[in-house]
């Protein structure tokens, strides 16, 4: 009688199983199209919950070598294949989303427009100018690239990115003409993603090729006189850098270019580096603040300092006292 109802019990699970599986995957297929994140989430484990409690009821009825393979797919396989299309999923979402834009050639970029974009007209004059400011920054910051990089144009983007690991950028029309390029270069100095926000930033804000008739430096000197500016070992988390009372991109704009011409781009380049190679998974485990639990993470904030000193011979402190006295001695009217 037991065991009648342990089995009665274990294909009722099954059942169930399967078609909450099939009811949740059928759902996705219908509002999928619309959201490809969820459809490679969704898909993939709903089929493979199906394919699981399959193998798990009629496996006896295969041979030995056939339920091998069968469980090398579904526990190896399957979760690499699953992954790999999780990663590339963006690409399919950037095909699907501007299959139909239009295209323009220039020396370093591939620049992607909508077929009603305002200013088609003036392609040739927009391309121009990023090319040009992209051979300076390359040249500044002794990086060289030579694949294409695709520039996607907007006329109604909030926020402009780029994803260099995808050699990719998404912008405004009138966005500054090089500071999210600059993120795209500067990746390759180390090949690694920057994690401290505030020379990541600092330094796209710093080669930005703005049209303000005021310099970086002075931009940031009336920021900071009006709403006053932390200590730049407060910055050294990359999650205290945006909530800021004063906008913090020229202060840390006019930082770098302190950092840049009173010490020279070698050794920026290698305070960057050193800052990129901080281990991800460190970076990871502080922004789900379980670093508390894990001794040996000194923080990105303490390396950020200890690289300081390390590259420039000084402490941060001491550097943010000399940068401040020197904007200071520059601007004060």
């Amino acid at each position: 009688m037991i065991h009648t109802i342990r089995i009665i019990f274990k294909y009722l699970a099954s059942a169930i199983l399967v078609l909450v599986a099939l009811a949740v995957l059928g759902f996705a297929l219908i509002i999928g199209p619309r959201n490809l994140s969820v459809m490679a989430i969704i898909v993939p484990l709903c089929t493979w919950c199906i394919v699981l409690v399959c193998f798990l009821h009629f496996r006896q009825r295969v041979s030995t070598t056939a339920r091998r393979w069968i469980a090398v797919a579904l526990f190896i396989v399957f979760p690499v294949s699953v992954y790999f299309a999780w990663m590339n999923v963006w690409r399919l979402e950037q095909y699907l989303g501007h299959r139909n834009w239009l295209s323009y050639k220039s020396e370093h970029f591939i620049f992607h427009y909508a077929p009603d974009y305002p200013h088609s007209n003036e392609i040739a004059a927009f391309a121009s100018t990023r090319d040009k400011a992209f051979e300076h920054n390359c040249a500044y910051l002794n990086v060289s690239l030579q694949d294409k990089i695709d520039f996607y144009i907007y006329d109604t983007l909030d926020e402009g990115f780029a994803i260099p690991d995808w050699n990719v950028i998404e912008a405004d029309d009138d966005q500054s003409i090089g500071h999210e390029m600059t993120h795209l270069i500067a990746y390759h100095i180390a090949g690694e993603r920057q994690k401290i926000k505030f020379l990541d930033e600092g330094l796209a804000t710093w080669l930005n090729h703005t049209t303000r008739s005021k310099s970086h430096h002075e931009v940031a000197w009336e920021l900071m006189q009006k709403n006053g500016f932390p200590p730049l070992g407060e910055l050294g988390n990359s999650r205290t850098f945006r909530h800021q009372k004063t906008p913090p991109y020229y202060p840390a704009a006019s930082f770098v270019g302190y950092l840049i011409g009173n010490y020279g781009v070698d050794k920026f380049r290698q305070l960057w580096i050193a800052n990129a190679r901080y281990p991800e998974l460190y970076s990871t485990i502080e922004d789900l603040k379980l670093a508390q639990y894990f001794p040996f993470i000194q923080g990105e904030r303490v390396h950020f300092d200890f690289t300081m000193l390390e590259v420039y011979g000084r402490p941060l402190n001491e550097l943010d006292t000399q940068w401040r006295d020197w904007l200071e001695k520059c601007h004060r009217r």
